[in-house]
C-alpha cells in the first residue's frame, strides 16, 4: 500500500502555530494551541530527534504568567525526589558499551532536562487556566483538534478503497520508513487509524479526552460549528475512533476516567439530568457499535473484538515479553527498587538483560503508571498520587464555597489527562497538563474569585475570601 508520511510537514505547521501563537497572543490562548501542537506527529531529524511533543513543553515553559496557582507546592516533594533520584541512583547505572551517549551515560542528564521542562509546563499551565474564559478556549481547542482527527479518518477509510487515494501512514523517529497500521485476523488484514496522531493509541487517547469531558457536562460553546447538536455527533464519531483504533488502553482508560470524574463532580451544582443523558448515549452508541461488529459480513466481528480487547488485557497479565511486563519484572527483582526505583531513565537498563538483542537504543515502559513504578518506586508513585488526590479534594471544597463552570471543566480535564498518562499511552504531556488544570482548579486566587462582577482581581499571594469578595460588591 502506497503512502504519505505527514512528518515533516506536520513538524512546520507545528512550529508555525507556536511562532504564530507565541506573539501577541494571551499566554492561556498560547498554552492551548502548544498543548494541540504536542498531539501532531511531527517530527524532524538534525543531529538528533527534534520531535513536537518535546518542543511543545519547552515553548510553554517560556511563557509562565505571574498570577499565583497557590497549589503547586503539593508537588514539590515528588519533584525533589525524582531529581535527588536520578542524579544519585545514576551513579551505579550498568551502562552497555553498545548503547549510544545520549541513551547511556548521558541519559541521566536528558531525562533531568525533560523533568525540568515538565515541571515548567506544569507551573505555566496552572498559572494561565485561573479563568473560566481560559478553560472554554482550550475545551474548544480541543474540539477542533478532535473534529479535524475524525476527518482525517475519514480520508484514510476512503484511501483503502478508492484508488489514487495515498494513504497516511506511521513514520518512526527511529525508523524513516513509512507503517502502515494494521493487524492479522485470519484471513483478513484490519486497518488501524491514526489520523494526525500518528500511532492509533495515539488518536484514540484524543479521543477519549473529548468523550469524558464531553459526558461529564462540560459546555464546548455554542458559535460557528461549535454547538450542542455538534458537539453530539461529534461524541458518536469520537467512539467509532476509538473502536476503531482497537487500542486497549483507550477503552481501559475510557471506563476508568469517565468513572472518576463523575466521582470527583458528584454532588455538585450541575445540570445532573443533562450529563447523565450524555452518559447514556456515549455508553448506548457503545454497545449498538459492537453489535453492528459482531455482524460484519465476513462474521469475524465478535471474535475480532474478543480477540482485541479480551485477549490483549489477559496477555497484558500473562504475557513477559512486552516491554511493560518486562520492566515490571526487572522493577520487582529488587527490593530496594521496589520502594525506591532506579532514578529517571534507568528500568531501560534493568530490562537490557530481558531483551532478546543488543539495542543501540534504550527502551523504556509505555506506560505511565508503570515508568513511575520503576524509576521511581512505590515512594515516588505516593509523591505523586497523594498531592494529585488532595487538589482535587481541594478544587471541591473551592467549588462549594465559590461555584465556577470553568473550576469544574478544569477539574474534569485534569483527571482525564492524568489517567490517560498513567492508565496508557496518553498525550505525552497529559500528565504535567492535568497536574497544572487540577492545581488551578483548587487555587483560591482563580475562578470565581477574580471573574465576580465589581470586583478586583486579588494579586498573587492575596487571599481572595468570599467576606472580602462580598465587602467589596457592596462598595462597589
Amino acid at each position: 500500500m502506497d503512502g504519505v508520511s505527514l512528518s515533516l510537514p506536520l513538524f512546520l505547521v507545528g512550529l508555525g502555530l507556536l511562532l504564530w501563537s507565541g506573539v501577541g497572543a494571551r499566554a492561556d490562548r498560547f498554552h492551548a494551541i502548544a498543548f494541540a501542537v504536542s498531539l501532531l506527529a511531527g517530527f524532524v531529524t538534525a543531529g538528533v530527534v527534534w520531535r513536537l511533543d518535546r518542543l511543545a513543553p519547552l515553548a510553554m515553559g517560556a511563557r509562565v504568567p505571574t498570577r499565583s496557582s497557590g497549589e503547586l507546592l503539593a508537588l514539590a516533594p515528588f519533584a525533589g525526589y525524582a531529581v535527588f533520584a536520578t542524579l544519585v541512583f545514576s551513579r551505579f547505572w550498568d551502562v552497555p558499551a553498545h548503547v549510544s551517549l545520549a541513551y547511556g551515560e548521558l541519559r541521566f542528564l536528558v531525562q533531568a532536562i525533560n523533568l525540568l521542562g515538565m515541571l515548567v509546563c506544569t507551573l505555566a499551565v496552572s498559572r494561565s487556566f485561573l479563568r473560566g474564559d481560559a478553560v472554554r478556549g482550550l475545551v474548544q481547542v480541543i474540539w477542533w483538534v478532535t473534529a479535524i482527527n475524525v476527518l482525517v479518518v475519514v480520508y484514510q477509510y476512503a484511501a483503502l478503497v478508492l484508488p489514487g487515494l495515498p494513504q497516511l501512514g506511521i513514520s518512526r523517529s527511529h525508523d524513516q520508513g513509512l507503517d502502515i497500521a494494521a493487524f492479522s485476523h485470519g484471513s483478513l488484514s484490519i486497518f488501524r487509524p491514526g489520523a494526525l496522531a500518528g500511532e492509533p493509541k495515539a488518536l484514540a487517547a484524543i479521543m477519549v479526552l473529548y468523550l469524558v469531558t464531553w459526558s461529564a457536562g462540560v459546555d464546548f460553546g455554542n458559535g460557528g460549528p461549535i454547538g450542542p447538536t455538534s458537539s453530539r455527533w461529534l461524541a458518536v464519531a469520537a467512539l467509532f475512533v476509538v473502536l476503531a483504533t482497537f487500542s486497549t488502553t483507550a477503552v481501559v482508560t475510557l471506563v476508568v476516567a469517565g468513572l472518576l470524574v463523575h466521582l470527583a463532580n458528584a454532588g455538585e451544582e450541575s445540570d445532573l439530568r443533562a450529563t447523565r443523558r450524555r452518559t447514556l448515549i456515549a455508553f448506548s452508541g457503545g454497545v449498538v457499535v459492537f453489535g453492528v461488529a459482531a455482524w460484519f459480513p465476513s462474521g469475524a466481528g465478535l471474535d475480532l473484538l474478543t480477540e482485541r480487547y479480551v485477549g490483549r488485557l489477559q496477555g497484558f497479565v500473562h504475557n513477559d515479553k512486552g516491554l511493560d511486563q518486562i520492566a515490571l519484572m526487572a522493577w520487582s527483582g529488587s527490593p530496594f527498587r521496589v520502594v525506591c526505583g532506579t532514578g529517571l531513565g534507568g528500568i531501560s537498563f534493568e530490562m537490557m538483560p530481558y531483551l532478546d538483542a543488543a539495542w543501540s537504543l534504550a527502551y523504556a515502559p509505555n506506560i505511565g503508571s508503570v515508568t513511575v513504578l520503576c524509576e521511581l518506586g512505590l515512594l515516588g508513585m505516593a509523591l505523586l498520587l497523594v498531592p494529585a488526590f488532595r487538589l482535587v479534594l481541594r478544587s471541591r471544597e473551592r467549588q462549594r464555597v465559590e461555584p465556577d463552570p470553568g473550576r469544574r471543566t478544569a477539574r474534569s480535564l485534569g483527571i482525564c489527562l492524568c489517567v490517560l498518562w498513567l492508565v496508557g499511552s496518553g498525550p505525552s504531556l497529559g500528565l504535567a497538563m492535568g497536574l497544572g488544570l487540577l492545581a488551578a482548579a483548587a487555587s483560591q486566587y482563580g475562578f470565581a474569585a477574580v471573574t465576580s462582577p465589581g470586583v478586583a482581581e486579588p494579586r498573587a499571594g492575596t487571599p481572595a475570601r468570599v467576606e472580602d469578595r462580598l465587602l467589596a460588591g457592596g462598595a462597589a
